[in-house]
């Protein structure tokens, strides 16, 4: 029962920024909601991951110690926690959006996230050599099924050339 109830708190927590309530409000809500999510399943990794994204009275530390714990190989967190690192500590993103590649190769938005902070470091070899796979990776998927490459695939393949300066094909892309 604990298990369907988080679920439902989740989910609900979701749907607070539908409510005519202030967008603060919300996130309050929205905070709070996650947090008697996670009392009812403390094993729930997808919690421990929005928390700490959406938690401004944490350290992102607390959640990453208990994601590392509960599920080390998702290559899902160490993404999103990469993107928390993007704009303030661009070395440390890169160890997160590289863990999450050696997790899963073929995950393609990690790839996009490492070139952006690669370039920030003034790397731009690294940066392009991470932009030219999304394209290998994204075209050899499509090639085989189009069908088989989900929305966001498209979108990372639209971005990778933007940047690579193909607009005809990433507009092709992002089209899909």
């Amino acid at each position: 029962y604990n298990h369907l109830k988080s679920k439902g708190l989740y989910y609900e927590s979701y749907a607070v920024y539908n409510l005519p309530i202030s967008s603060d409000s919300a996130e309050i809500l929205d905070l709070k909601l996650m947090k008697e999510a996670l009392v009812l399943d403390p094993e729930a990794a997808y919690i421990w991951l929005n928390l700490c994204y959406i938690s401004p009275f944490d350290s992102i530390d607390i959640y990453i110690k208990k994601l590392t714990e509960l599920t080390p190989r998702w290559p899902v967190w160490h993404y999103f926690v990469g993107n928390q690192f993007t704009g303030s500590n661009p070395s440390k993103a890169i160890q997160y959006y590289q863990k999450s590649i050696d997790l899963d190769s073929t995950f393609l938005k990690p790839r996009i996230y490492i070139a952006n902070a690669f370039s920030r470091l003034g790397k731009q070899a690294e940066a392009d050599l991470q932009i030219q796979k999304v394209i290998l990776l994204a075209l050899a998927k499509a090639e085989k099924d189009s069908f088989s490459l989900a929305a966001e695939e498209w979108h990372a393949l639209g971005n990778a050339l933007r940047l690579k300066r193909q607009y005809v094909k990433a507009e092709w892309a992002f089209g899909q």
